[in-house]
């Protein structure tokens, strides 16, 4: 009896010796947003699935080891993000996401109270999301908005629906709330066999603007901004473009 007291103390003892605080991350939540704004070819896959194969290729073709430390503003930004980052336990500095829809933005503060996502509604007038919005914001605009300096922003189906006065104006609005050398990774409608901007669905103003790549360069240069490398369209994303803040 002795024998198997002494046994059961030990192993008691060991149990209590074994056990750690350590968690792997204690600010994981789950969400599952009613909704998503994807193209029907990118949704047929899970909005995670694509998700993070955006955030990995943004974060590959920015040269950043990864996102725990950035700030990353991304404009449009719907609710696949935030959902990817929380459901996938990404580790995030701070992802400030900004966007025309307003159930978007609604539901977002409403369901993910975490210090390090910050959602603005932006309504900025757009013939083809936001037809009824202004289109008075200036240059300062997202500063205004409460939007912190960022290391870096990201416009995902942005700029395929803008006019090249629009695409300007988005251009210098991210260049003010993106820090010196801070870099922008955007996706475009791009035709290199076109001379100028044109729309490619007439009955929808703003479905399909498409652009020759040298004029999206000028455009983001008089932003500010100067385009260091273009990436071919693949399966989940138009043509992509970096750049540096100047």
């Amino acid at each position: 009896m002795n024998a198997v007291k002494e046994t059961n103390v030990s192993q008691a003892e060991n149990y209590q010796n074994l056990r750690t605080a350590d968690k792997v991350d204690s600010r994981f939540r789950f969400i599952d947003p009613p909704f998503l704004f994807n193209a029907a070819e990118v949704a047929a896959y899970p909005a995670e699935v694509t998700g993070n194969y955006l955030l990995e290729c943004l974060r590959r073709r920015f040269e950043w080891q990864s996102f725990a430390d950035k700030k990353l503003l991304d404009l449009g930004c719907g609710v696949r993000f935030a959902r990817t980052i929380c459901n996938l336990g990404i580790p995030f500095g701070t992802y400030v996401g900004v966007d025309v829809k307003r159930k978007a933005i609604d539901w977002l503060n409403a369901n993910l109270q975490d210090p390090r996502f910050l959602f603005k509604r932006f309504d900025a007038r757009n013939a083809y999301y936001n037809p009824k919005g202004s289109s008075s914001h200036g240059a300062d605009a997202l500063v205004r908005l409460g939007v912190p300096i960022c290391d870096g922003a990201s416009m995902f189906s942005v700029i395929t629906h803008q006019s090249p006065d629009e695409a300007r104006k988005t251009f210098q609005q991210l260049r003010n709330a993106v820090a010196d050398q801070g870099k922008l990774y955007f996706t475009a409608f791009t035709d290199g066999a076109l001379a100028a901007y044109a729309e490619r669905d007439q009955a929808a103003p703003g479905h399909m603007s498409t652009y020759p790549p040298q004029q999206l360069i000028e455009l983001a240069e008089s932003g500010g901004w100067r385009v260091t490398a273009i990436y071919e369209k693949d399966s989940l994303q138009q043509t992509a473009f970096v750049c540096v803040a100047r």
